[in-house]
């Protein structure tokens, strides 16, 4: 995981020039000649409340400052950072492959590697800005933390930045199989608008599956598992995933609405989709501004969600 970001020392910094500065203002009174008549000298106070508005300030921008432009990873400056980077690209490319996991063997210490207990997509390059696509850095930290048996944070970057992060993430490139995991929004996951996603979407064809029409090719038992085909977080095939938080996922629905009231064929997606899964249980989330349904759950069983 990164590290802390240094506001607390940088707004350290600025608290002691606040009174550094003070307490010259005061000396000069006291020993130069006529220096009182000076503005500077007449109002110390002003000054010094200048000074501790700007400080305060500073203490928001760098805060602002480390949410949208996180520090890069401290992964690959740790001992056994090369092997460690080979070890989470087999989980991603072929997860069949990946070493078996035991409690034994979760992180304690920045001197082990194997599993900690807690992961984040920071470590593996997410910016959190709602801009940049995120999904493979947080495809890495689920997949890397189902094979430990994990805690998965999706949020803030460190303890003082000061706002929610928004991952975003392109339909299905989060299509999952997850075991034993436990997956914490504590920001958003964010889809794109349909500009983004589909900017030819004026001549998307009838048959697109969108509303499953008869001469639909593709999709599943029923209409609406074809309805539901795109989905910004896809779990397939998992078991025994707990999703929980004071976050959640937000669309970006009404872009969609509005093409879509005159051209339903265009495609939309979900937020949260949960296929051929076991003992799923949800709650707390936001969930917003879908462009077709909020959840889907299909051949399914103990899904459980509040």
């Amino acid at each position: 995981r990164p590290e802390a970001p240094p506001v607390i020392y940088e707004v350290s910094s600025a608290a002691g020039l606040s009174v550094a500065l003070f307490l010259c203002i005061f000396l000069v009174r006291r020993i130069v000649p006529g220096a009182s008549k000076h503005w500077l000298c007449r109002t110390p106070h002003v000054c010094v409340c200048t000074l501790i508005v700007v400080s305060s300030l500073q203490c928001l921008l760098l805060g602002w400052r480390y949410n949208h432009y996180p520090m890069e990873s401290t992964l690959a400056e740790e001992p056994g950072a090369e092997e460690a980077a080979s070890t989470l690209e087999a989980l991603v490319e072929t997860p069949s492959a990946a070493m078996p996991v035991t409690t034994e063997t979760r992180m304690t210490s920045a001197g082990e590697r194997d599993c900690p207990a807690v992961v984040t997509p920071w470590a593996f390059g997410a910016k959190g800005d709602g801009h940049t696509d995120d999904s493979n850095a947080i495809r890495m930290a689920l997949n890397w933390a189902s094979q430990c048996e994990s805690e998965v944070l999706l949020g803030r970057a460190g303890p003082l930045s000061p706002m929610k992060p928004r991952f975003y993430v392109p339909p299905n490139s989060l299509e999952l199989t997850l075991q034993n995991v436990v997956i914490t929004l504590d920001g958003f996951l964010v889809g794109p608008t349909i500009e983004v996603w589909n900017p030819r979407h004026d001549t998307w064809p009838k048959g697109s599956c969108a509303y499953a029409e008869a001469d639909c090719k593709s999709g599943g038992p029923s209409p609406e598992f074809a309805r539901s085909q795109w989905s910004l977080l896809l779990l397939r095939n998992s078991r025994n995933v707990t999703i929980r938080g004071r976050g959640g996922i937000r669309g970006n629905g009404d872009s969609f609405w509005r093409i879509r009231n005159t051209k339903p064929q265009v495609r939309g997606y979900c937020l949260l989709k949960v296929d051929q899964s076991e003992d799923v249980q949800i709650s707390g989330l936001r969930l917003a501004d879908s462009p077709m349904y909020q959840v889907v759950v299909a051949r399914s069983q103990r899904v459980q969600l509040e």
